[in-house]
């Protein structure tokens, strides 16, 4: 599987209103510090939060190091949270690997040589 900017993590940045967009976010989500519902509604459908003792597939996960949206630490936390709940004869059939971009931000940085280096990952 191939993930990009990938928001594995919907919950916490939602509950720290000092992050960028999140006050933004709650005109369309609504506030899951004030309102049960809502907390319940996001941990449910939380890829994060749903991690289960079960296979997955090998992945890669493309994150801009310089994303404000989507920050690259969601997915570093997701894969490290990933190999703890995964047995270690299993992490060698399914790699979990990331590649950060270290220009661009939420959407990858231009150019054909760039184009050509995210074809060749």
């Amino acid at each position: 599987a191939l993930l990009r900017s990938a928001f594995l993590d919907p919950y916490t940045p939602m509950v720290d209103a000092a992050l960028p967009l999140t006050a933004e976010d709650y005109e369309e989500w609504g506030d899951p510090a004030t309102d049960e519902a809502v907390m319940q509604c996001m941990l449910a459908y939380s890829p994060y939060h749903n991690l289960s003792d079960r296979p997955y597939p090998p992945t890669l996960y493309c994150v801009g190091q310089n994303d404000r949206r989507v920050p690259c630490t969601q997915s570093l936390r997701f894969i490290a949270r990933l190999r703890h709940r995964t047995a270690q004869r299993e992490l060698s059939a399914m790699p979990q690997l990331i590649h950060v971009r270290e220009n661009g931000g939420h959407m990858p940085d231009g150019g054909r040589y760039r184009r050509l280096e995210q074809l060749a990952l």
